[in-house]
C-alpha cells in the first residue's frame, strides 16, 4: 500500500472536489463555498477495485473515470457512486501502472510510469540515475464491459507513444 493520500483531483458539475485517497483506496467530496473555503471532507465512496487510485477525470456525462496504478487498472464511478472496472490487465500491458487520465472527444489516454529513463540527477548534481518514465495508452470511453447489450464491444485498449 502507498503512503500518499491525497492524489487524483477533479471537479463535478456542481463546483464539488473529488480527490482520490490511493492509500485507502477511497474518493472523498470536499464542498468549496463561493468565498473559496473549503467544507470538511466526506467520504464518498471506499472498494478494494480503488486501492492505489491516482488520477481522475470527469467526463461530461457525469462519469468518474480512474487511473488505479497498483491494479494496472481503470475504473469507472457512476454519479451514485457504483465503482466498476473497465479496463484491466497482468503484467504485461498495456496499462502498465497508469497515473492520470485524459480524453479527447470518446478517446481516452492512461499515462503510464513505465518505462526507464536517465534524466534524473544523483546526489552529486553530475550524473544521472534510472528514474520513471511513462507511455501513453489509448482507449475508447465505451469499454466492453459497460458496452450496450447487442453492440459491438470496444476495441482492446492500444499503446499511442
Amino acid at each position: 500500500m502507498q503512503n500518499v493520500v491525497a492524489n487524483g483531483l477533479a471537479f463535478d458539475a456542481a463546483g464539488t472536489l473529488i480527490v482520490a485517497d490511493t492509500a485507502r483506496g477511497a474518493l472523498w467530496k470536499i464542498s468549496i463555498g463561493s468565498d473559496g473555503s473549503a467544507a470538511e471532507p466526506v467520504q464518498w465512496v471506499q472498494a478494494p477495485t480503488l486501492e492505489g487510485v491516482d488520477g481522475l477525470y470527469l467526463d461530461p456525462k457525469g462519469t468518474l473515470w480512474g487511473a488505479v496504478n497498483e491494479q494496472n487498472s481503470i475504473i469507472t464511478v457512476s454519479p451514485a457512486g457504483a465503482v466498476a472496472r473497465a479496463y484491466k490487465n497482468d503484467a504485461k500491458g498495456p496499462f502498465e501502472y497508469p497515473a492520470a487520465l485524459v480524453f479527447v472527444g470518446s478517446t481516452g489516454y492512461a499515462i503510464n510510469f513505465d518505462r526507464p529513463r536517465r534524466d534524473n540527477f544523483a546526489a552529486d548534481g553530475m550524473t544521472s540515475i534510472d528514474g520513471v518514465g511513462a507511455s501513453i495508452v489509448a482507449f475508447p470511453d465505451t469499454p466492453p464491459t459497460v458496452a450496450a447489450a447487442g453492440a459491438t464491444p470496444a476495441p482492446t485498449p492500444t499503446p499511442a507513444y
